[in-house]
Formats: structure tokens, sequence, C-alpha cells
């Protein structure tokens, strides 16, 4: 279908094209002269020339540079009394009951297309349970060629698994992921132990409850001289009395001294 198409588009095109290429050789040559062209009927029509060229033009890059074109119907037999065709909604629907019976997968739309080789099939889904892309998409594949050629004798040339949505169960181990990024990069791979260790468990606890029992440092070191200077003065009391018994010694030695002088100087009167 495209190919004709195609062919039509590209007739009607040259034609248009013939047509001004006419024209403009009998305008330069003198055939044609500007006051022919000046009349209301004969602008309206270049002007419709015109637009019909340039939509016939845009079909015709559009069919012959378009790889796909979407299909009402697909054509599955041929014979003698007719042919056999299915819409895309019963491929739909074929597809459709066989992928929702699957765990993990949901169905979401199709597309079909009509290519240069063949029919073209998008189907679009969404994974869950942990489905790996690649082998469900594999699977997917195998799974619509089967049931097509079995249920609607229907091959396509190819077909194409969209995903849409995707729900991972997978959780990386984030240890192994940093050493192997240190051993690329040339350094030692860093062990992460994420448990605490007792012994500095125990150790803080400790030093939190001999923190209290710690003495102070004064803020104002001038208010500590003064009230330190009281205590210096009763300190010395002690000395003063421990000098008291020194002078009551001094006087009874001067006593006995003055006694022993008395006694010599009456000896000598006697």
């Amino acid at each position: 279908m495209k190919k004709y198409l195609s062919k039509i588009t590209a007739i009607i095109s040259g034609i248009f094209g013939l047509t001004f290429i006419i024209l403009l050789i009998c305008t330069a040559f003198g055939g044609l002269s500007a006051e022919d062209f000046d009349n209301g009927l004969v602008k309206a029509l270049l002007f419709v020339f015109g637009g019909c060229y340039l939509l016939v033009t845009a079909a015709a890059i559009a069919l012959q540079f378009g790889d796909r074109v979407t299909v009402r119907e697909v054509q599955v037999a041929q014979g003698d009394g007719g042919n056999i065709k299915v819409t895309p909604a019963v491929v739909r629907s074929l597809i459709k009951k066989n992928i929702s019976v699957l765990d993990g997968i949901k169905f979401r739309r199709l597309h079909l297309f009509l290519t240069e080789f063949g029919v073209q099939i998008t189907v679009v889904v969404a994974y869950s349970d942990g489905r790996r892309v690649e082998e469900t998409g594999a699977f997917l594949q195998k799974l619509i060629t089967d049931v097509c050629e079995r249920e609607l004798d229907l091959s396509f040339h190819k077909i194409n698994i969209r995903v849409v949505g995707f729900k991972s169960v997978y959780i990386p181990d984030v240890a192994a992921l940093e050493a192997e990024t240190q051993s690329a990069l040339g350094k030692q791979p860093v062990i992460r132990d994420d448990n605490v260790d007792p012994v500095y468990v125990n150790a803080d606890a400790e030093a939190q409850a001999e923190e209290p029992a710690q003495t102070a440092e004064p803020d104002n070191p001038a208010a500590e001289a003064e009230n330190a200077a009281p205590i210096a003065a009763d300190e010395d009391a002690p000395s003063a009395e421990t000098h008291e018994p020194e002078e009551e010694t001094a006087e009874k030695e001067e006593i006995a001294a003055a006694e022993s002088k008395g006694d010599d100087t009456d000896g000598e009167n006697a």
C-alpha cells in the first residue's frame, strides 16, 4: 500500500511541477505577459495549484522516507475465494489475554505498523516483581510470535517491546561496590563496619560519668586570689603558736641568769 501511494504522489507532484515550468517558460519568451496574470480568476487558480503542489510534494517525501505507516487491518490469508484480514483490535485482544496471566508483567497498549519489509508490532508493557528487562523482553517476543502464528496465522517482521514501567526489588551491596571502586582507583580498599565497638561505648559512658566529679576551673582569677588570702592567714596562725614557747624559754633563762648573778654578788659581800 505504501509503495503504491508513494508512486501516485510522485506522479501528481511531477504533473504540477511540469505545469509551473511551462508557464514560466511561456512568460520568459513572451508567450504570456504580465497583463495576462492581472486577473482575479487566474491568480486564484495559481494559488490553488501552488497549494496542491506543496501538499502532494510533502506527502511524497513523507512516504518515500518514512519507514512505517499505521495500519487499520492486516491480511493473514489469501485464496481464490478472497482474502482474510484482521484488525489491530483482534491482535491486541489476543496478546493482552496471554500477557495478563503472567506474574510481574502488565499489558499497556499495542501498535501495528506497515513497513516495506512487512508488519511491525510494538507492545507496551510494565515490569515488576524483579523481572529482568532483557530476559522478559525476549520471552515476550517468543510468546507473541507463537500465539499469533498459531491463532491468527500472522507473522511479524519485527516485534518491539517498550517498557514504560519498572519496579525493581534489587538491593545493591554498597560495601562491595565501594571496595571495587577504591581498588579500581588504585587505592587500598576501605572496609566499612557499621557495628559499634562495645569497648568504645563503655569508654564513652565512663568518661561521661566522671565529668561531673571534676572541679571546674575558676572563671575569675582575681576573686579566687581574694578568697585564698584568708586561708593563708589561717595557715600562718600555727606558726605564731610555735614561737610562743620560745619566748617563755628566753624569759626563764634571763631570770635564771639574774638569780645566778645575784647569788654571786651576795657571796662577794659576805
